[in-house]
């Protein structure tokens, strides 16, 4: 039987463990090790640390990273791929020349760049592409705001050209997550880049292992299941030639690699079970998962289809400034002490229409304390400053009685908002630099095929049901962010209480539940095979995370909350 491809990734987000890298290549046997390092929001913290030095913008954590691994790596034959360029790829791959060449190590370096569409923005828009705002359509010349960074998601095509020109080291600017694993399949199997169902399997692959321990137990619903949180172990998967894989951890490490835990990370951050890519189209909804071992999960039977014309590309931008004060407030009248201080809080802070957009969050516990947090945002810096701040200071005398800080006052942050678009995959170009070598690649042409798209669907009809139970004990749910769109998906491991997720968990259940009100779109999609519901919130977190007040900026939390909501079951 040929041997399978064993990819390990090492991190997750910018700030992942640092001792992650180190663990794979210890643990045991790879070949190729990964790194994802960038977010929506990460981008735009690269931006500003950029701005205020162009010798940063990357993901500096990987080159700790790299540190500890790379003369095993080079030793040993394994490939290192991430996006830890970010904005400035060539900075990252001068600074890991330099740690390499201060360990007597010579890697063979390739940068992978051509997502940086900030230069080319006015010629593009003169050409007649607009960038329409997803949801809105509206043009980017709409904004009114300056740019501070606009990036195209590359596809795996300039990794795989790296490859083939024998790089140890690829570092990529901003490449869909999914990419870094896909890129060495293509690279190590020959697929064509028409192969559609292998290459579908591919991304979803990568999309299994990119979030670091969220597929080996990490944030998982059932955690009480998982017997090690502490020092959980990095995922791998075990790719083979017909596009099938396994997703495994090294042993003796921790966590656990489950059916569920699999499926939780499948469901994570998307939207329609038609996953659009820049290299294929992965129709998520026909994976099928089965249990192959202790810790290991065979994936198998992923159908893909053409990519879309388009590619997606996030255009940052600053969105003012915001800040939050905390305050607790205990005893009797709780809710009068609380609305008094508000109201007092608010008059002297200016009036809640001198800022872009307010909040209050209230938490009471059993002991009759109720912390408050109120944020605000605005476009004027001192406004929502310590003037700001300060406003709950002065009335911790002058107020109610219980009331303490929460927490020192604090001066207002920047914050960032992101203009979701398109740029058509035609006007890209993705550019090769091999031992200081570059290569211009245009993007793959896709053909004639259409991309069918899944649309959402209704909900089933009811189920009789007599008992009152809490959804959490019956059903599993991870939800997560997209720009300004939010995903909550619940899956059921009884396939016996599939049909009444389905009838009990809809979209106007959804609506009556969520946290915050909400009158956006809602789009409802089912995953028959893995026996899951997905939601997408178009706009719930209006201008994305960087730029949001809410307490749960990401959705994060979201898919926990609605768990623990009491529903009827038969």
């Amino acid at each position: 039987m040929p041997v399978p491809l064993r990819i390990g990734n090492c991190s997750g987000y910018f700030g992942d463990r640092k001792s992650a890298a180190r663990e794979l290549i210890e643990g045991g046997e790879i070949d190729v090790l990964t790194g994802d390092y960038l977010a929506e929001t990460t981008m735009l913290i690269l931006a500003r640390q950029r701005m205020q030095d162009p010798s940063r913008g990357y993901a500096s954590t990987f080159i700790d990273h790299m540190g500890d691994v790379l003369a095993a790596c080079l030793d040993r034959g394994v490939k290192v791929i991430a996006n830890a360029g970010g904005l400035h790829p060539d900075g990252c791959a001068a600074a890991l020349r330099q740690v390499a060449s201060e360990a007597g190590l010579n890697p063979k370096v390739a940068v992978v760049q051509g997502d940086n569409l900030l230069p080319d923005l006015d010629r593009i828009q003169a050409g007649g592409w607009t960038f329409p705002r997803a949801g809105s359509g509206a043009p980017l010349a709409e904004l009114g705001a300056p740019i501070i960074a606009a990036n195209v998601y590359l596809g795996a095509w300039g990794i795989v050209e790296a490859l083939r020109a024998g790089a140890d080291v690829v570092i990529t600017g901003r490449v869909t997550d999914s990419a870094l694993a896909l890129a060495p399949a293509v690279w190590r199997f020959g697929w064509e880049l028409d192969d559609w169902d292998r290459m579908a399997a591919g991304i979803i692959a990568g999309h299994l292992i990119e979030c670091s321990t969220q597929v080996t137990g990490g944030n998982y619903a059932f955690f009480d299941e998982v017997e090690v949180l502490a020092d959980m172990g990095m995922p791998i998967v075990e790719m083979e030639a017909s596009g099938d894989f396994t997703v495994t951890k090294h042993p003796d490490t921790g966590g656990a690699v489950t059916k569920d835990t699999v499926l939780a990370q499948l469901v994570y951050e998307i939207g329609s079970p038609a996953y659009l890519t820049p290299d294929v189209t992965a129709h998520f909804d026909s994976v099928r998962l089965q249990p192959d071992g202790e810790d290991r999960v065979r994936v198998s039977d992923v159908k893909g289809s053409p990519p879309p014309e388009t590619l997606k590309v996030i255009v940052h931008y600053p969105a003012g400034f915001r800040n939050s004060v905390d305050v607790i407030i205990g005893g009797g009248d709780i809710e009068r002490k609380v609305d008094a201080f508000e109201r007092l809080f608010w008059e002297r802070a200016g009036g809640k229409d001198a800022y872009l957009e307010v909040r209050s969050d209230r938490f009471l516990d059993a002991q009759r304390r109720c912390l408050v947090r109120l944020a605000a945002r605005s476009l004027d810096r001192e406004r929502v400053g310590r003037v700001f701040s300060n406003a709950a200071v002065e009335l911790v005398l002058a107020s109610v009685p219980g009331i303490t800080l929460a927490s020192p006052p604090r001066d207002a942050s920047g914050c960032g908002g992101l203009w979701s678009t398109t740029v058509p995959r035609t006007m890209v170009t993705t550019t090769v630099e091999v031992d200081r070598r570059r290569t211009e690649y245009p993007t793959p042409e896709i053909g004639a095929e259409s991309v069918p798209v899944s649309a959402p669907v209704p909900a089933s009809a009811s189920v009789p049901a007599s008992a009152s139970v809490r959804l959490g004990d019956l059903c599993g749910a991870r939800s997560g962010d997209k720009g300004g769109d939010a995903n909550v998906a619940f899956w059921v491991r009884d396939s016996r209480h599939y049909r009444w997720l389905l009838a009990t968990v809809t979209d106007k259940w959804l609506r009556r539940h969520l946290p915050e009100p909400f009158d956006g779109v809602i789009e409802r999609y089912e995953l028959p095979n893995v026996h899951a519901v997905n939601f997408l919130l178009r706009g719930y977190l209006g201008e994305g995370a960087a730029a949001s007040i809410l307490l749960d900026p990401q959705a994060k939390f979201l898919s926990e909350q609605l768990r623990d909501v009491v529903v009827s079951a038969p």
